[in-house]
Protein backbone atom coordinates (compact mmCIF):
# COMPACT_ATOMS: atom_id res chain seq x y z
CA UNK A 1 0.00 0.00 0.00
CA UNK A 2 3.11 2.39 1.01
CA UNK A 3 4.39 1.61 -2.39
CA UNK A 4 1.05 2.69 -4.32
CA UNK A 5 0.46 5.32 -2.09
CA UNK A 6 4.21 6.92 -3.19
CA UNK A 7 3.72 5.89 -6.91
CA UNK A 8 0.54 8.40 -6.41
CA UNK A 9 2.20 10.89 -4.83
CA UNK A 10 5.00 11.69 -6.51
CA UNK A 11 3.52 13.25 -9.78
CA UNK A 12 3.10 16.15 -6.96
CA UNK A 13 6.92 16.73 -6.52
CA UNK A 14 8.76 15.55 -9.53
CA UNK A 15 6.55 14.02 -12.69
CA UNK A 16 3.99 16.62 -13.02
CA UNK A 17 4.34 17.47 -16.70
CA UNK A 18 5.53 21.06 -17.93
CA UNK A 19 3.60 23.16 -19.35
CA UNK A 20 5.37 25.71 -22.18
CA UNK A 21 5.28 28.96 -21.47
CA UNK A 22 7.53 31.46 -23.00
CA UNK A 23 10.08 33.10 -21.46
CA UNK A 24 9.86 36.30 -19.01
CA UNK A 25 12.88 38.62 -18.83
CA UNK A 26 13.93 39.05 -15.06
CA UNK A 27 11.64 38.98 -11.53
CA UNK A 28 9.49 42.05 -10.61
CA UNK A 29 11.42 45.01 -9.16
CA UNK A 30 13.00 45.13 -5.79
CA UNK A 31 10.92 41.70 -5.21
CA UNK A 32 10.54 41.38 -1.04
CA UNK A 33 11.07 37.95 0.95
CA UNK A 34 7.92 36.30 1.54
CA UNK A 35 6.90 36.05 5.58
CA UNK A 36 7.20 32.84 6.22
CA UNK A 37 5.13 33.05 9.20
CA UNK A 38 2.03 33.93 6.71
CA UNK A 39 2.17 30.75 5.60
CA UNK A 40 1.49 28.61 8.29
CA UNK A 41 -2.37 27.47 8.37
CA UNK A 42 -4.80 25.78 5.82
CA UNK A 43 -5.25 27.04 2.48
CA UNK A 44 -7.62 24.90 0.06
CA UNK A 45 -6.28 24.70 -3.68
CA UNK A 46 -8.10 27.04 -6.01
CA UNK A 47 -6.10 27.43 -9.39
CA UNK A 48 -3.80 27.38 -11.57
CA UNK A 49 -2.83 24.94 -14.27
CA UNK A 50 -1.71 21.82 -12.01
CA UNK A 51 -5.36 22.26 -10.50
CA UNK A 52 -6.74 21.57 -13.88
CA UNK A 53 -4.10 18.85 -15.10
CA UNK A 54 -5.43 16.92 -17.61
CA UNK A 55 -2.98 14.35 -17.19
CA UNK A 56 -3.78 13.60 -13.68
CA UNK A 57 -8.11 13.51 -13.51
CA UNK A 58 -9.88 13.07 -9.90
CA UNK A 59 -9.00 14.42 -6.92
CA UNK A 60 -4.92 14.56 -6.03
CA UNK A 61 -2.70 16.40 -4.05
CA UNK A 62 -3.29 19.78 -6.14
CA UNK A 63 -7.09 19.24 -7.39
CA UNK A 64 -9.15 21.93 -6.49
CA UNK A 65 -10.98 21.71 -2.92
CA UNK A 66 -8.14 19.97 -1.34
CA UNK A 67 -6.37 21.76 1.85
CA UNK A 68 -2.36 21.69 2.51
CA UNK A 69 -1.54 22.76 5.66
CA UNK A 70 1.35 24.24 6.75
CA UNK A 71 2.87 23.74 10.28
CA UNK A 72 4.74 26.37 12.40
CA UNK A 73 7.00 23.10 12.55
CA UNK A 74 8.10 22.71 9.33
CA UNK A 75 5.61 19.74 8.17
CA UNK A 76 2.56 20.49 5.67
CA UNK A 77 -0.15 17.77 5.07
CA UNK A 78 -2.34 16.74 2.94
CA UNK A 79 -5.50 14.64 2.89
CA UNK A 80 -7.12 13.64 -0.20
CA UNK A 81 -8.88 11.11 -2.39
CA UNK A 82 -7.49 8.38 -5.05
CA UNK A 83 -8.68 8.65 -8.48
CA UNK A 84 -11.33 5.86 -8.82
CA UNK A 85 -11.14 4.90 -5.82
CA UNK A 86 -12.96 5.55 -2.37
CA UNK A 87 -9.19 5.67 -0.76
CA UNK A 88 -8.60 8.78 1.37
CA UNK A 89 -5.03 9.25 1.71
CA UNK A 90 -2.89 11.45 3.70
CA UNK A 91 0.35 12.91 2.28
CA UNK A 92 3.02 14.86 4.41
CA UNK A 93 6.43 16.44 3.60
CA UNK A 94 8.82 18.59 5.07
CA UNK A 95 8.70 22.70 4.04
CA UNK A 96 11.19 25.74 4.26
CA UNK A 97 11.15 29.38 2.97
CA UNK A 98 14.17 30.36 1.28
CA UNK A 99 14.85 33.74 -0.11
CA UNK A 100 11.15 33.76 -2.34
CA UNK A 101 10.92 29.77 -2.53
CA UNK A 102 9.62 27.70 -1.04
CA UNK A 103 11.42 23.79 -1.22
CA UNK A 104 8.95 20.81 -0.34
CA UNK A 105 10.94 17.50 -0.30
CA UNK A 106 9.74 14.34 1.18
CA UNK A 107 11.55 11.06 2.00
CA UNK A 108 10.75 8.54 -0.69
CA UNK A 109 12.54 5.14 -0.53
CA UNK A 110 15.47 6.39 1.54
CA UNK A 111 15.69 8.77 -1.08
CA UNK A 112 15.25 12.67 0.13
CA UNK A 113 12.80 14.40 -3.21
CA UNK A 114 12.75 18.12 -3.38
CA UNK A 115 10.47 20.12 -5.56
CA UNK A 116 10.96 23.84 -5.67
CA UNK A 117 8.30 26.76 -5.65
CA UNK A 118 8.97 29.90 -6.61
CA UNK A 119 6.35 32.40 -4.46
CA UNK A 120 4.42 34.54 -6.33
CA UNK A 121 2.30 35.96 -3.89
CA UNK A 122 1.79 35.36 -0.16
CA UNK A 123 -0.55 37.38 1.60
CA UNK A 124 -3.05 36.75 5.09
CA UNK A 125 -5.27 35.28 1.98
CA UNK A 126 -4.03 34.25 -1.00
CA UNK A 127 -0.59 32.43 -1.87
CA UNK A 128 1.09 31.58 -5.60
CA UNK A 129 3.28 29.09 -6.34
CA UNK A 130 5.08 28.77 -9.64
CA UNK A 131 7.45 25.71 -10.31
CA UNK A 132 10.69 26.39 -10.82
CA UNK A 133 11.06 23.53 -12.58
CA UNK A 134 8.18 23.05 -15.73
CA UNK A 135 6.49 26.25 -14.45
CA UNK A 136 3.35 25.09 -13.58
CA UNK A 137 1.35 26.85 -11.01
CA UNK A 138 -0.92 26.51 -7.90
CA UNK A 139 -3.15 28.94 -6.26
CA UNK A 140 -4.77 28.97 -2.52
CA UNK A 141 -7.25 30.72 -0.74
CA UNK A 142 -7.10 30.46 2.69
CA UNK A 143 -9.42 29.02 5.35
Amino acid sequence: MKQLQSALLLPLLLAVPACSSSATGGGTPAETKPDKAKLVGKWEVTGGDLANDQYYPGQMPWTKGVVWEFEKDGNVKVAYWVPNSNLAQKWEAKYEVADSNLNVSKDEAGKEEMTVFKIKQLTDTELKLQRIKGSNSLEFKKK
